[in-house]
């Protein structure tokens, strides 16, 4: 199996793994030229690992601990079986959710794959919590063709996603929605063949908490209002639920 190996310089691990190899580690620090994200490519092979990279400078911020993550999975999935991060306890959660966003891919039409999974370990471990799969569903759902993906359809799939977590999903049709006065919503779906649907997804376990509302537009293809859009950008139409997906991504994870 193929490792490479992400460590930080200001770990424990960093400095007995040096002592190891001889200060290799070290000395690549002292005289080999950081990168713009301040890290550096050891040249030397291990007998467990056949990519190191020193990261010298690392945030404490969550978003740049993601960023870290994800890029040197991007940098070595493909290429290895394993990805192991040592990043120390308090930083080991922000660098295996970004790890895990920039492994996500959409298969789901392709009959014939040679994508290579690559593992991702953090700290000698596999079970780092993530968000992971709530972004991966949303991910999904937008990437959804609209043909596919209509309201009926989404509305489905919502229920199937969120009620085994204890979330309240309903599911209003369109004649219902005529009876609430949600003219409209029911004017701009009125122009495709499919009926519209609103949908509304319940979590009630806060207590006496204040309630919040996230609210997320969820038209399902966009082509155009008075004037139909061209070509060019009609393609990209099929996010135009992305503000929905958000919501459904949220409260999965809400709820998860």
């Amino acid at each position: 199996m193929s490792t490479a190996l992400v460590i930080l310089n200001d770990t424990k691990d960093f400095k007995k793994l040096d002592k190891d190899l001889k200060g290799r580690l070290s000395k690549a620090i002292e005289t080999e030229t950081l990168n713009d994200s301040g890290s550096v490519d050891v040249n030397y092979i291990s007998d467990e690992y056949q990519y190191i990279t020193v990261v010298k400078d690392s945030s404490t911020k969550s978003k740049d601990l993601r960023d870290l993550g994800g890029k040197y999975y991007s940098k070595y999935s493909g290429k290895v079986d394993k990805i192991v991060y040592n990043v120390g306890k308090d930083k080991a959660s922000d660098v295996y959710e970004g790890a895990k966003l920039a492994s996500y891919k959409f298969l789901t039409y392709k009959t014939v794959t040679d994508e290579k999974h690559t593992e991702i370990v953090v700290n000698d471990s596999d079970e780092t919590s993530s968000i992971n799969d709530s972004v991966f569903l949303a991910r999904d759902f937008v990437t959804e063709p609209g043909n596919v993906l209509y309201p009926a359809e989404y509305a489905r799939r919502i229920d199937k996603a969120l009620t085994p977590l204890g979330v309240t999903v309903k599911m209003y049709h369109e004649t219902q929605l005529k009876d609430m006065g949600f003219d409209l919503l029911l004017s701009v779906g009125q122009g495709s063949v499919k009926d519209s649907y609103v949908v509304v997804m319940e979590w009630l376990k806060g207590g006496n908490k204040e309630t919040k509302a996230l609210v997320g537009k969820g038209v399902t293809f966009d082509t155009g209002g008075i004037s139909i859009k061209p070509s060019a950008g009609m393609c990209d139409m099929k996010y135009d639920m992305g503000g929905s997906a958000s919501v459904v991504g949220a409260m999965h994870a809400i709820a998860s």
